[in-house]
């Protein structure tokens, strides 16, 4: 019997509702949910409820769209209660935590069991009354996915209606370690690439060049992403008239012009100071092709480098984490062989772990879809 001919008044056996956004636009955490539903459908049935907007312009337009989509998922949620046994929905990290704790709210009311995903630690890191009451109302049979074990620790610190994590890294997502061709070395090339914007730093990221210009160190910049507002366009064209051939920006790249930016490149920078920054695809991505990372201290991002890479706080110290291993890049003719062979052994072994953890949460899901409500906290762990 199919989905549509079923029984409407019985639950689906391993039928699960999973609400976030799904590209487009492409983010990190639509990836990572588009990744899950993916890894659900092997066990499950899953039906996705897109509530994404359809840009990342903060206009009129971006808020119409996600409050019509974050309708839509409601109704989808009432309509749906009969069929479905379990709700995943991938959190906001914002004020989008409103339409969360209304979905969850009803999720509750309808009897599903519950998974929520985390993907930023801007409440982790300072407790917000909105998730407080979003714990609260998600009960203590709610499984948190966390991407790392700092956060899973934090999160279960910081809010007491917390009790049942499971750790899930992004690492499986970005494919196996690719070995790089030797590097040149008479000149090192730096590499940022994000969602161009103040908050993830691509204003240190251009005092970082010419801080090691002044140091008459040869450097060039590789920079890529799309340019969010005017104010961000200008400064690259400012930067573009101020460094000449020393800047090259490529624009928004995916597939294998994103891979050939990650051969390009010799180092990649991250100096991101973004609040809901938790575990960002680009630094696993610049890993797994071998590229020694310097970035911010933020989220996951020090736990994801380990040794392999290095951790600031503030811009000042990133500027001169940066200026030394373009140093120790010039000086070492092996240095930047041997770190890219580290760094690639450092993720090969982050991308088991993930992959095993992905395949874990799914199963989880899953068997507690398949569960009595009355027994469902049998399939969760603390």
């Amino acid at each position: 019997m199919s989905y549509q001919e079923s029984d409407p008044s019985r639950k689906r056996r391993g039928a699960v509702l999973m609400i976030g956004a799904f590209p487009p636009p492409l983010t990190g955490a639509a990836l990572i949910n588009e990744r899950i539903a993916h890894q659900l459908r092997q066990f499950a049935h899953v039906k996705t409820i897109n509530v994404s907007p359809v840009n990342l312009d903060r206009n009129w337009h971006y808020h119409f769209t996600r409050l019509s989509r974050m309708c839509l998922a409601f109704g989808l949620l009432l309509r749906h209660s009969r069929e479905f046994n379990a709700v995943y929905i991938s959190l906001s990290g914002g004020l989008g935590q409103a339409y969360d704790l209304i979905l969850i709210a009803v999720a509750r009311i309808f009897g599903y069991a519950l998974f929520i995903h985390h993907h930023s630690f801007a409440y982790v890191d300072k407790r917000s009354p909105m998730f407080a009451l979003i714990g609260k109302i998600g009960g203590y049979r709610a499984l948190h996915i966390c991407l790392c074990s700092h956060m899973a620790t934090k999160l279960k610190a910081t809010y007491g209606s917390v009790s049942r994590t499971i750790t899930v890294s992004n690492a499986a997502l970005v494919g196996s370690p690719r070995r790089r061709r030797s590097p040149r070395r008479d000149v090192i090339v730096l590499g940022h690439m994000s969602n161009l914007m103040p908050e993830k730093g691509i204003d240190t990221v251009l005092e970082t060049v010419q801080r090691c210009m002044a140091a008459k160190l040869p450097v060039r910049l590789v920079v890529a992403g799309p340019m969010l507002g005017s104010s961000i366009r200008d400064m690259i064209v400012a930067a573009q008239a101020k460094f000449g051939p020393v800047l090259e920006y490529r624009g928004p790249i995916y597939g294998s012009d994103k891979d050939k930016f990650f051969e390009d490149i010799d180092i990649f920078l991250f100096p991101t100071r973004y609040e809901n920054e938790a575990q960002p695809l680009v630094v696993l991505e610049s890993l797994a092709a071998g590229v020694p990372v310097v970035a911010m201290a933020r989220g996951c991002i020090a736990d994801d480098l380990g040794d392999v890479g290095s951790v600031a706080f503030e811009p000042e110290e990133f500027i001169r984490h940066v200026l030394y291993m373009v140093s120790q890049a010039l000086k070492s003719p092996d240095w930047l062989r041997k770190t890219s062979d580290r760094v690639r052994r450092h993720v090969r072994a982050l991308s088991l772990i993930s992959e095993q953890a992905f395949e874990q949460l799914a199963k989880k899901v899953v068997a507690t879809a398949n569960a009595r409500n009355d027994s469902e906290e049998d399939f969760l762990d603390h």
